[in-house]
């Protein structure tokens, strides 16, 4: 857990340093599946570690948290197919546009 902790240190110090300089930060969870989210369910849960990381900055898109997000095939269980890659994005713009104003 101590390593947890560093990383979410480090985190609001960089975030803090990129909007000093008038830069946006965005932490984007993409989408995984299978044995790669049951892992990531384990031994990161998502209120331990993804909440606590987004606390750093307001501005995070998790593919849990929109529908328009889900439902994708990932062939190895954490990548997009090229097609729904291209379709993951046109739907992912609309809500990244309003966190960068």
């Amino acid at each position: 857990m101590d390593h947890v902790e560093g990383v979410l240190a480090k985190t609001k110090e960089h975030v803090a340093m990129i909007e000093k300089r008038g830069g946006r930060v965005i932490f984007l969870r993409f989408p995984s599946s299978g044995r790669v989210r049951e892992l990531e369910n384990q031994f990161f849960p998502r209120p331990v570690f993804y909440d606590r990381l987004v606390a750093a900055s307001g501005n995070h898109i998790h593919f849990e948290d929109h529908s328009e997000l889900q439902g994708f095939l990932l062939p190895e269980w954490s990548h997009l197919t090229r097609a729904d890659a291209t379709e993951y994005t046109r739907r992912l713009m609309p809500l990244i546009k309003p966190l960068m104003q």
